[in-house]
């Protein structure tokens, strides 16, 4: 692997940190990841097509990147929650945080949830749902590997979109349905052993609490409870 793609592995953890740390100083500061995201997505544009074959080398260490999303991820909403908590990003500010979470979060947290949920491990498996935690869409991989996967492009596929569909309407609409073929999919698998979907052996009940305890924890920790 060239100087070059070892550096493309290395700028989404790197972006994350960036992110975070414009939170912890606060102040216009906190709009460190919007202004990343734009300036990335003018310089992805303005680069050459790259078509080249990257072979890469010590594949272990790069796949490691991939889990040191779920440190990365969560250091930058802690790094939130600790300047609101503080009163370093309060007021008016608070609109352009939110707007680099939601670039950053979203942008880099989805694809690495996305790589998680296609490995063969339970660390992996794990993995995506703790950064779909951090995303708000847990347990959605149900539905993306056993929806999506076998009926991409058609219409009984809800990550599909529909020709001529705005982006924002696709995007609310292709999270709710992830979201309900998820349930729909883990209430006939504990049906099938004679549970409730609720079951503590099944996936919901810990998605649930998983969800509640990260927002109350951020809650308490930006001051808000």
């Amino acid at each position: 692997m060239n100087r070059m793609s070892a550096l493309l592995y290395l700028l989404s953890p790197l972006v994350l940190l960036a992110t975070g740390a414009g939170f912890y100083v606060g102040g216009a500061w906190c709009l460190t990841g919007a202004v990343l995201f734009v300036a990335l997505a003018v310089v992805d544009e303005l680069l050459p097509r790259d078509f080249s074959d990257h072979r890469i080398r010590a594949a272990g260490v790069w796949q490691a990147l991939f889990y040191a999303h779920y440190l990365f991820i969560g250091v930058m909403w802690l790094a939130l929650a600790l300047a609101m908590g503080a009163g370093r990003i309060e007021g008016w500010w608070l609109v352009p945080a939110w707007v680099s979470l939601v670039l950053i979060g979203g942008g880099i947290g989805l694809p690495a949830s996305h790589e998680l949920m296609h490995g063969k491990t339970l660390a992996s498996r794990v993995g995506a749902d703790l950064v779909g935690t951090l995303v708000g869409i847990p347990m959605t991989e149900l539905a993306h590997v056993n929806v999506h996967h076998l009926h991409v492009g058609t219409a009984r596929d809800g990550d599909t979109p529909r020709r001529g569909e705005g982006i924002y309407r696709f995007g609310l609409v292709s999270i709710w349905k992830q979201l309900t073929e998820s349930l729909a999919i883990e209430n006939a698998r504990q049906r099938r052993f004679g549970r409730s979907i609720l079951s503590p052996r099944g996936r919901l009940l810990w998605g649930v609490l998983a969800q509640i305890a990260f927002g109350v924890a951020f809650c308490v920790l930006a001051g808000w409870w």
